[in-house]
């Protein structure tokens, strides 16, 4: 099962396209998949005022009515893709996603699940309602995947255990827990929280490595491209949204959640992670 999840992220990670350099991104309407696309070409540009070295900042942009920034600052540190990633000025730690998702959603994972489904197919939904809590979440989990992605040829140095921070399948880790929260089987706190029987951002390898072999035994592995494309898995983000307007799902099944407080707001420095 560890080899095939493994294998399966890497094919996921293979097929994303590598875009043109740039320090400015429109994603609206884009599938999550997309957009680790897009980490992926900025964690690996290498010339001129795009080359990925500390301090050089570059930004993801939603925008309609409303607008998202979602600003990435590069610290290759340690790891070549690693960067503090913010949303409009503000960053978010886990433990504090764990207590202001429980707070939010009332604990209900089944409903957080869902949003966090359709805001993957199509970003654009992150502007209904001023959910800020699901915004942090979304481009968190996004950039676990993408700051992986540096490619071997891309860096003089290595660090000793980037081998071993890049081979955990992250990808296929987020689509069982994505699915064991909308089945009512774990708790945020089981997932975000650092101290977490499932959180795999955080500690060494092996460490990281044990949660996810925790969530494997816990549940079968799931399509990777169906979450992370949506429903219609190899189709473009672009496809996805011209087809979902002639669905006929219902209302409720094409909206966010209205259920949250609009009161809460996440203004926290970022934890420390490789």
């Amino acid at each position: 099962m560890a080899h095939a999840m493994e294998d399966a992220s890497k094919k996921f990670i293979h097929e994303l396209k590598v875009l043109k350099a740039s320090n400015n991104y429109n994603i609206t309407g884009m599938s999550a998949a997309d957009v680790i696309a897009i980490f992926k070409s900025i964690v690996n540009n290498r010339e001129g005022s795009y080359k990925y070295v500390k301090g050089n900042i570059f930004t993801l942009k939603i925008e309609r009515q409303d607008a998202i920034s979602f600003k990435l600052e590069a610290n290759p540190k340690n790891q070549p893709g690693n960067g503090k990633i913010t949303r409009n000025g503000n960053a978010a730690t886990y433990e504090n996603l764990a207590k202001e998702l429980s707070k939010l959603y009332h604990n209900d994972t089944e409903t957080f699940a869902k949003d966090v489904k359709r805001v993957f197919k199509d970003n654009s939904k992150l502007l209904e309602g001023g959910n800020e809590i699901l915004q942090d979440v979304y481009i968190l989990l996004l950039f676990e995947i993408g700051r992986r992605l540096v490619d071997d040829e891309n860096v003089s140095e290595l660090g000793p255990d980037k081998q071993a921070y890049d081979s955990l399948p992250i990808s296929e880790a987020i689509t069982i827990i994505v699915k064991l929260l909308e089945m009512k089987r774990c708790s945020f706190n089981d997932f975000f929280d650092p101290k977490g029987e499932f959180h795999c951002f955080s500690g060494t390898p092996d460490e990281r490595r044990c949660a996810i072999n925790k969530l494997k035994i816990k549940e079968k592995y799931e399509d990777i491209k169906a979450l992370f494309y949506g429903e219609e898995g190899e189709e473009s983000s672009k496809d996805a949204a011209s087809q979902s307007k002639e669905s006929s799902d219902d209302a409720e099944g094409q909206e966010l959640s209205k259920n949250f407080s609009k009161s809460v707001n996440v203004k926290v420095l970022p934890s420390k992670e490789d």
